[in-house]
């Protein structure tokens, strides 16, 4: 549960980000902010609000866990009395301790315990019954479908495992991608802010908005090679362009 917590709060820090920049982009134009750019403010903020519902579930979902162990726990320490004709008749109610201080009944006659010879089988020292209400319970059927989930295992499971790490690789490199921002390394940022940005975080961070706002690839080549006049043959230009076109590729 730890492990998709922190997904998913990296996610919503990832969506923070992102909408940080926007609003960022959106204060320094004003008026003169494209409306492609509010509408991605307006994407963000949903998947933020999206991100947000989806971590109160897995909250949720761990505390509901942590009831079900705790059930276990008690089920299994469970312990049985028995019944037959020669010991006592409980059914009416209480049958009262003959050791128990609070107990103003002195019973003459011990009761007979009959010896249990299942080790499942425990005999109660405790006479007081406790009353659980069915909504203080899990029922059977979630109970039944947490243990099939945890007891599933099939050995293809494993040996799919040795081909997994590149399937893995190749998933995170697309979603990075798609993910304009975490398709660059640090080394990139730091190069391409220097050398095609000014050394300007801000000018950076407002062209890759805009880029996310395009709709394809030969929309950003045309801005940023007439519009900006980039030189084609630079080669930060060339890589920044070819970061550009594997994310329009996996959109």
């Amino acid at each position: 549960m730890d492990n998709v917590l922190n997904i998913s709060i990296e996610k919503m820090l990832s969506l923070g980000y992102e909408l940080e920049g926007l609003l960022l982009s959106a204060g320094k134009r004003g008026d003169a902010t494209p409306v492609a750019i509010w509408n991605l403010i307006s994407e963000k903020a949903d998947e933020i609000h999206a991100a947000a519902v989806n971590l109160s579930n897995i909250v949720k979902k761990g505390a509901t866990c942590a009831v079900t162990d705790i059930t276990d726990v008690l089920s299994s320490s469970a312990m049985v009395v028995s019944q037959d004709e020669d010991s006592v008749d409980v059914s009416a109610g209480y049958v009262p301790d003959p050791y128990d201080a609070d107990c103003d009944i002195i019973c003459s006659n011990p009761l007979t315990v009959e010896t249990v010879d299942s080790a499942d089988e425990i005999v109660s020292d405790d006479y007081c019954s406790v009353e659980v209400s069915e909504d203080d319970t899990l029922s059977q059927t979630d109970v039944d479908s947490d243990v099939s989930e945890e007891a599933e295992y099939s050995p293809e499971e494993e040996v799919a495992t040795a081909d997994e790490p590149l399937r893995l690789d190749e998933k995170l490199a697309r979603e990075g991608s798609r993910n304009l921002r975490k398709a660059f390394s640090l080394n990139d940022r730091f190069r391409f802010r220097r050398e095609l940005f000014g050394n300007s975080d801000i000018e950076m961070s407002d062209t890759l908005n805009l880029v996310e706002a395009m709709s394809s690839y030969s929309e950003a080549v045309d801005y940023f090679m007439t519009d900006l006049q980039w030189d084609a043959d630079n080669q930060e230009v060339k890589d920044f362009m070819e970061i550009i076109e594997k994310h329009f590729a996996t959109r």
